[in-house]
């Protein structure tokens, strides 16, 4: 029979049951019950992921780089396209409890498209009267909450 074990959820390292740090990479480990409180950086990258999905799909400024041949299509594809597939990625896997140091860069590096992205949009379509809006808020707290995880 075997001991039971206490999975790390930064590097996935079994630890046995007793152990309050991973003997691996030293994060605290929390027991499986215990829960965490990472369910608000899954919705905001749901929230923001959706966000830049309908901004890209509905804006009127978004489609002038269709027009804008390989040039356009590259700005569109770094600023809308991977940042909503990188967002909704980054939510399933902090929903399953899958904090990897590549989830959370790609978690920060989503958070930035994200915010660029939509500061692009605002600057050019609102100027700067759009700058504070509810994008930012969204990709300003998840930067925040993602640095959090960096800190654990």
């Amino acid at each position: 029979m075997t001991a039971p074990e206490k999975t790390c959820q930064r590097c996935g390292t079994n630890n046995v049951e007793e152990a309050d740090f991973c003997i691996k990479c030293g994060l605290r480990i929390r027991a499986r019950n215990e829960s965490s409180n990472h369910e608000s950086l899954v919705y905001l990258h749901i929230l923001g992921s959706s966000y830049l999905l309908f901004a890209a799909l509905l804006n009127r400024f978004v489609f002038p780089l269709f027009s804008a041949g390989t040039a356009g299509l590259i700005i569109y594809l770094l600023l809308y396209v991977i940042p909503v597939v990188s967002g909704f990625y980054v939510a399933y896997q902090v929903n399953r409890r899958n904090i990897r140091r590549e989830v959370i860069a790609i978690s920060l590096w989503t958070a930035a498209m994200g915010a660029i992205g939509t500061g692009w949009l605002f600057i050019i379509g609102l100027e700067l009267g759009g700058i504070i809006g509810p994008a930012w808020l969204i990709f300003l707290a998840s930067a925040i909450k993602t640095a959090y995880l960096i800190r654990r």
